[in-house]
């Protein structure tokens, strides 16, 4: 048996609708909402075999079909798996909803890059390379990564916090590669800040930075303050310049460019780490934990795939 997945619906309804059609057929196992509709391909290697998989298209309609199943007395067996994002910063009362999965890493692309999937990934790629070089450049290139998508993750913050300012966080997220200077690998923060205020100027370039400014200095710098898609973007723009310092070699720039399709934006990177994740590491997470005790709670249905590392 092999897990069921299904298409992205369309609101609330329709995922418990889907969820209610799916029960009958799989009795002994756990229906999982899912996120994202990309999600379903590394969740179906990660979950037993005979869950039931129903994509979301947000977190919030995730959540909101999750509410809507667990008040229906037939429709047992019913949890969902999101990314907390800043809900995790922000010690959100959401995440106390019941029957909701999530790991300590704001996302999925951060549980990925946490793991050892970019080691993995760049082994089979520099296997004339000493592994602990690659390693080591694998480390560096992780550190300078999350560094950055921190610097940026206050000034989101300071948007979840200030919604009324209007900061244009999600346009210049897809394109944060343009504010980071390829040499000194710095965030420029002027920059950023005149292109996130708003036309209507709610808020003026000095004042975002003095609030900025203030919250880094009292907001430790921590992962839940970064988003995988900009971490992966950074990723995609400091590669050169990181190779070229560690390697120095244009064979190992080509290498590297080729496996990560880096004109091809971030999407790419993703898919390598997903490619790249072994299965042994996911026992390691807070997820698989909630996951187990999910479980124990739930002792009529199965969730979690078995490991042979696994100990119950």
């Amino acid at each position: 048996m092999v897990n069921s997945m299904t298409k992205p619906s369309s609101d609330a309804t329709e995922i418990v609708t889907e969820l209610r059609q799916i029960r009958p057929y799989r009795k002994h196992c756990a229906l999982l909402i899912l996120e994202g509709t990309t999600d379903r391909a590394f969740w179906n290697k990660l979950t037993y075999e005979g869950c039931g998989l129903v994509p979301a298209e947000n977190k919030e309609k995730a959540v909101n079909a999750l509410t809507m199943a667990n008040s229906i007395e037939s429709l047992p067996g019913v949890a969902a798996i999101i990314d907390p994002d800043t809900w995790l910063l922000e010690k959100s009362v959401k995440l106390e909803t019941q029957n909701l999965l999530f790991d300590d890493t704001p996302d999925i692309e951060l549980m990925l890059l946490k793991s050892p999937a970019l080691e993995n990934a760049l082994y089979n790629t520099l296997s004339g390379h000493p592994p602990e070089d690659v390693s080591n450049f694998a480390s560096i290139l992780r550190t300078h990564c999350i560094r950055l998508a921190t610097d940026y993750g206050y000034f989101r913050l300071l948007h979840y916090r200030r919604p009324r300012f209007g900061l244009r966080v999600k346009k210049v997220g897809k394109c944060l590669d343009q504010y980071i200077d390829a040499v000194t690998l710095k965030l420029d923060d002027e920059s950023v800040a005149t292109a996130l205020v708003d036309p209507l100027k709610k808020i003026s370039e000095s004042n975002l930075l003095d609030r900025v400014r203030r919250l880094r200095r009292y907001t430790s710098p921590r992962l839940e303050l970064c988003r995988g898609k900009d971490t992966l973007l950074i990723m995609a723009h400091v590669l050169e310049v990181l190779v070229r310092q560690h390697f120095d070699d244009d064979y190992v720039l080509d290498e590297l460019t080729s496996l990560f399709h880096i004109h091809d934006c971030s999407h790419r990177i993703a898919r390598v780490l997903r490619m790249n994740y072994d299965t042994a590491y996911f026992p390691e997470t807070s997820l698989f934990s909630r996951m187990q005790k999910w479980e124990r709670e739930n002792p009529k249905f199965r969730m979690v795939r078995r490991y042979p590392r696994q100990t119950m």
